[in-house]
């Protein structure tokens, strides 16, 4: 039973050896924000979601979603900041340990802020 067991976490090792063009890959992360300007909000905190695939192993790219936890502000109002986007990523500079990056991208941000919209015309 152990040989079997070895057999199988040895197949599952050697499919992940960078055989592929393309590899895909989810990512799961914590946010955290700290605006200004924006009555009593100390820091918005919250989750987002990116699902991407990497090709020819220097251009990857990524779309993600992040949602933020509603969060009280002055006078009652709640706010639900999310945000949606895409990104193009490219391995500008590989040394093996360190990377560096450059992103090009799209994201739309937004803001429920119930009474918080009237508050900041005023």
């Amino acid at each position: 039973m152990k040989k079997l067991y070895l057999t199988l976490i040895a197949t599952m090792l050697s499919f992940n050896a960078n055989a592929f063009l393309i590899s895909p890959h989810v990512g799961l992360d914590y946010v955290s924000a700290t605006p200004n300007g924006f009555g009593d909000i100390d820091s918005l905190n919250g989750g987002a979601l990116s699902v991407g695939v990497k090709a020819l192993g220097f251009v990857s790219v990524e779309g993600y979603y992040q949602k933020y936890f509603s969060t009280s502000v002055a006078h009652g109002s709640k706010t639900k900041p999310a945000a949606y986007g895409v990104d193009a990523v490219f391995d500008t500079l590989n040394l093996g340990v360190v990377e560096l990056l450059t992103t090009v991208g799209y994201g739309k941000y937004t803001l429920d802020g119930g009474k918080l919209d009237k508050k900041m015309k005023d």
